[in-house]
């Protein structure tokens, strides 16, 4: 049995193009003193890579300000990070648009979250 190879282009490479979308660094959110920030997920995301300097909680949901709940959200410790998004992931209609919440458990200064998506 033969396995063929896949060999991707310079630019599917560089823009993880196998994913079927680009490469899209946004600015980095400013979690420090526990302060809680929101990005509104690109609707034609496929993956997040987070890079959290702190350990946080997550959220994910349609609404732009819902606010953490520190007894029921998913905690990620500080490292980087990639979540993937199926088509449809909104509930069937796919102009919904998604929100990444996120917040510091423990509240320190001058903390950051990075965010690209492809």
């Amino acid at each position: 049995m033969s396995l063929d190879k896949r060999q991707f282009t310079a630019s599917e490479a560089t823009s993880l193009g196998a994913y079927g979308g680009n490469w899209r660094a946004a600015d980095a959110l400013d979690i420090s003193g526990a302060t809680q920030a929101d990005f509104a997920i690109d609707l034609s995301t496929n993956i997040l890579a987070i890079n959290t300097q702190s350990e946080i909680y997550i959220l994910i949901d349609d609404v732009s300000d819902t606010a953490i709940d520190t007894l029921k959200d998913f905690i990620i410790p500080a490292g980087v990070y990639t979540i993937s998004f199926p088509k449809g992931v909104q509930s069937g209609d796919a102009t919904t648009q998604l929100h990444l919440h996120v917040k510091q458990v423990t509240s320190v200064a001058l903390k950051e979250v990075r965010i690209v998506e492809s």
